[in-house]
């Protein structure tokens, strides 16, 4: 199986930190759930925070 997402559009009134938390938090719940799918994902967020969701 396979996920393909875009994180990136923040159109709400959330905070970056808020923003990524939740985005961080629904990799690690797709993690968990399916251990054997592939996530494929694009982000403007480089860094740190992309480092730790891969």
């Amino acid at each position: 199986d396979i996920a393909a997402f875009n994180i990136g559009s923040n159109d709400g009134d959330m905070s970056s930190e808020n923003f990524i938390a939740a985005a961080s938090e629904m990799i690690d719940d797709l993690r968990t759930r399916y251990p054997d799918m592939l996530l494929l994902f694009t982000t403007p967020f480089w860094g740190t925070h992309q480092s730790s969701w891969l």
